[in-house]
């Protein structure tokens, strides 16, 4: 398994060192950005029957210039399916686990109630923080069919939608803020908590 980032070259050495293994790349996507890494994907995922990949320079290397790929290629990655490269994205199956934003927060409230999920807050701190997130995406969602009517009403007009867009921006910067603000004020809530029991704990064995 690869991790991380890797040059060009350092995929051409892996995939020949692998050429009859599955090599599995968890988050590198770094090779999926560059044209000369795609390149030598297109080579070892191509449907032919034999698959060559090739690395010609003029410099001296101890790997062969090109070689027999009868492996496989297994990529865990964040990146959109848009964002690969069309060529890579025809020669692999393509199995896409993002997920909406309800799946996102039914997810937080699984880790949450577990127990074991940031330990270090009180649970009642990590109910007021999915309670807001729960509340401010309700008001986002709310916001946004708000705006696509509103938009829909310039009928066209260009200098009427960038007002519309600014405002969208806006708004959107402003609702950003008072999250960031709400999760600062929980923050220093669950910190004053700390304190308390700390002296409450020190108030106990001095007596």
């Amino acid at each position: 398994m690869v991790r991380g980032f890797s040059t060009p070259y350092g995929l051409y050495r892996t995939l020949y060192e692998n050429s009859n293994a599955i090599v599995v790349f968890d988050d590198c996507d770094s090779i999926l950005r560059d044209p000369t890494a795609i390149n030598l994907l297109k080579a070892a995922l191509d449907s032919y029957s034999k698959r060559y990949v090739s690395w010609n320079t003029e410099r001296g290397s101890d790997l062969p210039s090109s070689f027999l790929f009868e492996g496989g290629v297994i990529f865990i990655s964040n990146e959109t399916l848009a964002s690969l490269d069309q060529a890579v994205r025809t020669r692999s199956l393509c199995v896409d686990l993002s997920m909406t934003a309800d799946q996102k927060l039914e997810r937080m409230v699984q880790l949450v109630a577990s127990g074991d999920f940031l330990e270090e807050y009180t649970m009642d701190v990590k109910k007021d923080a999915l309670n807001l997130i729960r509340d401010n995406l309700a008001k986002g969602i709310k916001t946004i069919t708000e705006n696509i009517k509103t938009m829909a009403k310039a009928n066209g007009n260009s200098v009427s939608m960038e007002k519309q867009l600014a405002k969208i921006r806006e708004d959107q910067q402003k609702q950003n803020d008072k999250l960031i603000k709400q999760i600062s004020d929980l923050k220093n809530k669950q910190s004053q908590l700390v304190d308390s029991q700390k002296q409450q704990a020190q108030s106990g064995k001095l007596s």
